[in-house]
């Protein structure tokens, strides 16, 4: 996952996410791996996906403030209020 980070920072979008997917598909259930590839997809212009990525990461991790924020400004952006 570390991998799909820098390449992120990187503005290598299209290889964080290759990297996000298959570590994801190796461990589904964690939260900053989520977190990641919900906000690249969304940079991506892949918004119901990076959306549905980042209330996983709240599903697992509920108490982390940043995904919280995230998702709020994203759903903002498309013109959803969030439940």
């Amino acid at each position: 996952m570390l991998h799909g980070a820098i390449c992120s920072q990187m503005g290598r979008t299209d290889e964080a996410i290759t990297y996000f997917q298959k570590a994801l598909a190796l461990q589904p259930d964690i939260a900053e791996a989520h977190r990641y590839l919900g906000t690249t997809l969304f940079d991506r212009g892949k918004l119901p996906e990076g959306i549905r990525h980042l209330e996983e990461a709240l599903r697992l991790k509920p108490e982390d403030a940043d995904v919280h924020k995230k998702l709020g400004a994203f759903l903002l952006q498309v013109g959803q209020v969030p439940e």
